[in-house]
């Protein structure tokens, strides 16, 4: 029987349009995504602001331009514009035809459409980037009030408000491109910023201490970040406030330079909780040398050394994204440093006994109501998340402890056959 040649035909165009999209698509260029659905928590389906992706506050970007509970900060927005243009005696005409000369890029880093007009998507990216920018130099150098807003301001001098925004900032959907940023610092200075300029008053705001116990001092910090930025830069460039924050949880002291390398596939995966692994004899002990996921396991002494980690009210946000952002960007598993910590971490912890053990060991500091909050906590984080633990670079651990836990069985067995 022939085939219909109409059918045919329309078959055709549409492998031709696909052809199409892979010649023009420039996936390469992604960094701003929406969450994927099969990474949302299965349990709350309909509560993605539960979940932690979605904005609390304030929206930057595209995805959440609009929504009905974000629109009170939109007003705040234009005044925080209206009051830089004064104090800087500039006019906006030369933040909206900087930021034009960006759109192609800035367009190119969201990895769904963005269905604004030119001249929307412009005056979005400089409303928005301006308020990003006043926030980081108001956290960041001197305050506020060197900025020239009152102490009466309604939004900047509230603490409270000031953390969700942070918050918000922390949000991989709700992503302003760094390139945006820079341009914008750029035009403010009067051409005076340097590519650092942006990367380091983020890291001023985010800093690692929401994460690690016994983070440097951020001064301290920023210093020894000067260099990291300048490299990075130099290789594959920052490319939103969340990346920056991900890359200052991958710094460690340059006297201490990463010895990890890549592994091969150890074929083993490890299944054991705190309680397991005390059973097998291994000793839980704090490592206070940087980077905090560098997980150390010392076969001679049995002894696990993980560095102190700070869980509270804002660590399952924080988590999430980083994860989300390492889900969606990096390709190999080697690469997914936050998503693997996590995983092992969820493996080291099943119940409410193995976060007090590792309370106890001063591993974990929480500030949640419960013991069983945080193992429900970290349980939730590895839902529906992607991870080769065989792969990853704490394969060498899991391979070690396995190879510890067997030898110690086999000697438990020898003993009792006897």
């Amino acid at each position: 029987m022939a085939l219909q040649q109409q059918w045919v035909i329309n078959i055709q165009q549409k492998l031709d349009q696909g052809g199409q999209v892979e010649t023009d698509e420039l996936w390469t260029k992604h960094s701003i995504y929406k969450v994927p659905n099969w990474m949302k928590d299965g349990e709350r389906p309909n509560d993605d602001k539960i979940a932690g992706y979605i904005p609390e506050i304030i929206s930057f970007g595209p995805y959440h331009r609009g929504q009905s509970h974000l629109q009170q900060m939109e007003a705040h927005k234009w005044r925080v514009l209206n009051h830089m243009l004064k104090r800087e005696t500039q006019d906006i005409t030369l933040y909206l035809t900087a930021v034009q000369e960006l759109e192609d890029k800035a367009r190119a880093c969201y990895d769904s459409p963005v269905s604004l007009t030119s001249n929307e998507f412009v005056e979005m990216m400089v409303l928005d980037g301006c308020f990003v920018l006043e926030f980081l130099r108001g956290r960041a150098v001197g305050g506020y009030n060197n900025l020239g807003y009152k102490e009466n301001d309604p939004v900047f001098y509230k603490d409270s408000i000031c953390h969700v925004i942070a918050m918000d900032l922390m949000k991989l959907e709700n992503q302003i491109p760094l390139i945006v940023l820079q341009k914008l610092l750029e035009v403010q200075y009067n051409g005076n910023a340097t590519v650092k300029d942006v990367p380091m008053l983020v890291m001023s705001v985010l800093t690692p201490r929401w994460v690690t116990v016994n983070a440097p001092r951020t001064e301290d910090h920023l210093n020894d970040m000067r260099d990291v930025v300048a490299t990075e830069h130099g290789s594959e460039p920052m490319v939103h406030c969340l990346d920056v924050f991900r890359r200052s949880l991958m710094y460690q002291p340059k006297s201490r330079p990463n010895k990890l390398k890549l592994e091969e596939d150890c074929g083993q995966s490890m299944a054991n909780c705190v309680s397991d692994l005390r059973e097998a004899g291994i000793k839980f002990k704090p490592r206070n040398k940087l980077p905090f996921w560098d997980i150390q396991f010392k076969q001679s002494s049995g002894v696990l050394e993980i560095h102190p980690l700070a869980i509270d009210s804002a660590s399952e946000t924080v988590f999430r994204n980083l994860i989300a952002f390492e889900q969606c960007h990096m390709t190999y598993s080697w690469d997914m440093v936050i998503t693997n910590y996590i995983a092992f971490m969820d493996n080291l912890i099943d119940t409410a006994a193995d976060v007090a053990y590792l309370h106890d060991a001063g591993i974990l500091v929480h500030h949640l109501g419960s013991d069983g909050e945080v193992a429900d906590l970290f349980n939730r984080l590895e839902k529906k998340v992607y991870v080769d633990t065989k792969k990853g670079r704490l394969s060498d651990v899991y391979q070690k402890l396995n190879e510890y836990c067997s030898k110690r069985s086999n000697r438990w067995l020898r003993k009792f056959a006897k």
